[in-house]
Parts: C-alpha cells; sequence; structure tokens
C-alpha cells in the first residue's frame, strides 16, 4: 500500500544551531545530557533535562528514510518544525525562509519522489505574499504556518493577503500549533501536557477564529490542513455552532453556521484512537482525512495509528486515507517510487 505522510517533520542543522544561541525558550540547550530542544515554559524550568533530546533524526535526512522504511511508508510531505521563523525579526527571517525553502526543494528533487516538502513564510507581512510565490517557483507543495504568522492571529484582516496568495496558487497550508492554550495551568506535567492537550486546544481555537471572521467564507478555494485530526473541532463544532447563533455581531462576517465552511478543511490523523477517528470522519469526511505520524517526536506512534486506521475504516477508506487523498492534496505522483 502507498502510505503517504503529511504530518513529518525536518529541522534544518543551520536552524537549531540558530537556536542555541538563544537564552529564553524556544530554544536548543547544550549540556552534558546532549542538546535538547526546550519549547515550553515547564521545560526551560527543568535545566538541564527539560524538553525533549535531539538526535540527528530531527535533521537528517537518511534517518528519515530509515524512519519510513521501518514503517512501511512509502512518501512523506516534510514540513519545517515550530517555532518555524517565528522567533527572528523581520529582514533576519526574510534571508531565512529562502535558505529554508531552497534547502526543502533541494531535498525533494534528490528524494526520487520519496520526500515532498511544504515551504515556510517569514515574519514579514509585506514579505509573504513573495514568499508565497517563491515557494511556487520552487515547485513546494504547500506552506506549514502557526497560529500566529506574521506576529498576528489567524483572525486579523491583514492576513488576507496571505490568504488570496495561497488560494491562487493553490497551495495547501498546514496549521500547526506552537504557543499552546492553557499552557500555563499544565505546569508540571511536562511536555506531555501541553502536547496532548495545549496544541490540540490551540489549534481548535485557529479553526474557529478562521471560520468566524470569514476567511474560509471568502476564500472558498483555499486547502487547510488542521494538524492533530483539528484537535477537538470534531467533538465541538457543533457547540462552535451553538456560540455563533448566540452572537449576533459574528453574523456580519459570517452569514452562516461555521460548521458549513470548517466541514471543507482537511485534517491529519494523528489522533491513534478509532473513535477519535470516526468523529473527524463525521465533520470532514473520510475524503479530506490524511495518514500522518508527528516524527520526529517522541510522540509519533505509527504502529497505533496505523492499527487505529485499520480498525476504523473500510477498505476503500483506507486506501484514502493513507495515500489517495494526500496524493491529490500535494499534488503527487499516482505511483509511489521504487524503494531500493
Amino acid at each position: 500500500m502507498d502510505i503517504v505522510d503529511i504530518h513529518s517533520h525536518l529541522y534544518p542543522r543551520w536552524y537549531l544551531d540558530l537556536l542555541t544561541q538563544r537564552t529564553e525558550a524556544p530554544r536548543v540547550s547544550q549540556g552534558p545530557a546532549g542538546e535538547r530542544l526546550i519549547l515550553f515554559p515547564d521545560e526551560a524550568a527543568a535545566g538541564s533535562t527539560g524538553g525533549r533530546p535531539l538526535g540527528d533524526e530531527f535533521w537528517d535526512v537518511g534517518r528519515k528514510l530509515e524512519f519510513m522504511d521501518r514503517f512501511g511508508i512509502a512518501r512523506a510531505v516534510l514540513s519545517f518544525g515550530n517555532p518555524w521563523l517565528d522567533v527572528f525579526d523581520s529582514s533576519t527571517s526574510r534571508d531565512l525562509a529562502d535558505r529554508a525553502n531552497v534547502d526543502l526543494a533541494e531535498i525533494q528533487s534528490r528524494s526520487n519522489g520519496r520526500l515532498a516538502s511544504m515551504g515556510v513564510l517569514p515574519v514579514g507581512l509585506a514579505d509573504a505574499p513573495l514568499a508565497v510565490g517563491r515557494i511556487v517557483e520552487l515547485d513546494l507543495r504547500g506552506i506549514v504556518m502557526g497560529t500566529r504568522p506574521c506576529g498576528r492571529m489567524l483572525d486579523d484582516p491583514d492576513l488576507e493577503v496571505i490568504w488570496a496568495a495561497a488560494e491562487r496558487s493553490r497551495l495547501p497550508i498546514l496549521i500547526h500549533p506552537h504557543f499552546g492554550v492553557g499552557i500555563v495551568d499544565m505546569g508540571g506535567l511536562g511536555h506531555a501536557g501541553p502536547v496532548a492537550l495545549a496544541f490540540p486546544f490551540e489549534t481548535t481555537l485557529a479553526a474557529m477564529r478562521l471560520a468566524t471572521a470569514g476567511v474560509l467564507h471568502r476564500h472558498p478555494d483555499l486547502q487547510l490542513i488542521l494538524s492533530h485530526g483539528g484537535g477537538a473541532l470534531p467533538f465541538l463544532v457543533g457547540r462552535i455552532d451553538a456560540g455563533w447563533r448566540s452572537d449576533r455581531s459574528l453574523h456580519e462576517r459570517l452569514p452562516h453556521p461555521p460548521s458549513v465552511d470548517l466541514k471543507r478543511v482537511a485534517l491529519d490523523v494523528v489522533l491513534f484512537d478509532p473513535g477519535a477517528m470516526l468523529a473527524a470522519a463525521a465533520l470532514v469526511g473520510t475524503s479530506r482525512l490524511s495518514f500522518g505520524t508527528d516524527h520526529p517526536f517522541s510522540i509519533a506512534d505509527p504502529e497505533r495509528t496505523l492499527s487505529a486506521v485499520d480498525a476504523t475504516f473500510e477498505a476503500d477508506e483506507r486506501l484514502a486515507v493513507l495515500g489517495g487523498n494526500a496524493r491529490r492534496l500535494f499534488r503527487l505522483a499516482d505511483r509511489a517510487p521504487q524503494q531500493p
């Protein structure tokens, strides 16, 4: 089976080296126990044991391919990992975005069809539409961004230039969390609390902002992918509609319930559980679900995810979720490359 992983991160080594120069999270720490990626406040407070160990699986393409081979994954769509370029100033991020996108394009071209790549945007709003054009020029297959691109919330009117550019270019956008919702209340839970709850809550809030602001309504051809199964969106979409009905001020921006537009987004199935996958399918349909791993982070569990897909969907649905939908979304060849 041609399995395609749409949620697979790669950090260029030079980018991690830049994060070692930072003194506060997000940063890379270096100590007797080796390098560690510090993303959350709890991790920073833990000192030398905080964060997660950084091995070459975070930046080495060969290790990525080894992981894919181990679990029978034919192809992967790579995305720059958080915090992306958000921690740099506008001028610096402009140059880094082009460097990162060129690197990702080279990885894609050298992979014999096994790897595709999504581009990353700089933090300067004026630079973002130009970067979208550059991503198209490099034949990258999408864009990855956080929930505060260019320092703005997703419902900020200033971001219209990005939505319009992506819609014209037919580039899918993967929305990925970084900041977490309620993360201050998760002290003592290490990185388990933020990864399990704060990240999905952030994605849920992002989806509500996009819908209630009318972004999806104004840009019907915008292809959005919400990471981690859309967070709690499949479970709470009815309540989001109820909130919209109860607040007439939202009707000026969106003339119909948010669920009308939210049913058009795509979701990965980094959910690990058949019940959660059924809820995701009930919201967007199996034609908008795609397999993902979240590699190289320790939460990645391809065996559990594949088992849940097998337990949840019929044979033709499995073919779509495990590869067919991703091939269509990211313009991948119909047949996987011959593996060595």
